[in-house]
């Protein structure tokens, strides 16, 4: 799962979207797109983190209760 997700968050970091420029031309534009994948990225992370930590000691349980059973 972190490896799907790893992947994900690398695509939409680094990929450029369609009619995006693709030189090393920094201007307001380019600015708000990669603020805009940050954001994006950070919220992944956040989502992906939140769904570890809550799903986390349900199956520490199970395999817990599947070993000394």
């Amino acid at each position: 799962m972190l490896v799907a997700y790893g992947h994900i968050a690398h695509t939409l970091w680094f990929h450029t979207t369609p009619g995006e420029l693709s030189n090393s031309r920094f201007d307001a534009a380019n600015a708000k797109r990669l603020d805009e994948r940050k954001r994006v990225v950070r919220m992944l992370v956040i989502i992906v983190s939140v769904f570890a930590v809550s799903w986390f000691p349900f199956f520490t349980l199970q395999v817990g209760l599947s070993l000394y059973h």
